[in-house]
């Protein structure tokens, strides 16, 4: 995960953002942070690349090109709760930040959940197989002769 800060030089953002054929990064959507790691808004990479496309001396600074007050994941909240705002609000992807102090911790999105999911899933599936070997050998061994 990479966060940019505020105060961003266009330089460093495009070296950054390299090209779209491999670059050094590939992320759509990137957190803005404030010099405590909070985080002030994101910005897409269409965005920053309409912005690095202006001519220099007429470039608004970066803070200016952001979307403030993003809509976050709390580090401490059920998936469940991420994925029914990832509905509610038709985005994929938030910015996850430490509800005691708001720092940005990371970022949550869609594929994270399935992903997440599908391990839950696994997991069930284990622990049902399991189950039910245990309850075979007990109808074999019959009433009272349970290892």
């Amino acid at each position: 995960m990479l966060a940019l800060s505020a105060e961003s030089e266009a330089e460093r953002v495009a070296q950054v953002l390299g090209d779209d054929r491999g670059g050094p990064n590939r992320e759509r959507l990137f957190p803005v942070v404030d010099s405590a790691r909070r985080p002030v808004g994101v910005v897409t990479r269409g965005d920053l690349r309409q912005w690095l496309s202006g001519a220099p001396r007429d470039r608004r600074p970066l803070r200016d090109v952001i979307k403030r007050a993003p809509i976050v994941a709390f580090d401490d909240e059920p998936l469940r709760l991420v994925v029914f705002r990832m509905a509610e609000t038709g985005l994929t992807r938030f910015p996850v930040v430490a509800r005691h102090d708001g720092t940005l911790l990371g970022m949550v999105g869609l594929t994270d959940l399935l992903t997440a999911r599908v391990k839950i899933l696994e997991a069930e599936r284990r622990r049902e197989r399991t189950l039910g070997t245990r309850l075979r050998l007990l109808d074999v061994l019959g009433p009272g002769r349970a290892a």
